[in-house]
């Protein structure tokens, strides 16, 4: 797992948005209320949640119709809308 630099690159990423939710929380915490910042913040990471795992579930679906390893067009071409 760790040979690979595709996982480097996911836990840099994970480690930085972190940080910037972190950052992003604690400075709504510092100009409004927790009672407004909260909710906000669940809502918008549930909204991407959702978005994110809509738009796998489909390109899992346009990889299996475009045959076992997916036709790298088929990619390139869902993946630039």
């Amino acid at each position: 797992m760790f040979v690979y630099w595709g996982t480097y690159f996911v836990l840099l990423g994970l480690g930085v948005t972190i940080f910037l939710q972190i950052r992003w929380l604690n400075s709504g915490l510092q100009r409004f209320s927790a009672l407004m910042i909260v909710p906000i913040f669940q809502s918008f990471w549930i909204l991407v949640s959702v978005v994110a795992g809509t738009q796998i579930a489909a390109l899992t679906l346009v990889m299996r119709h475009a045959g076992a390893g997916g036709e790298p067009q088929v990619r390139s071409e869902y993946m630039l809308g």
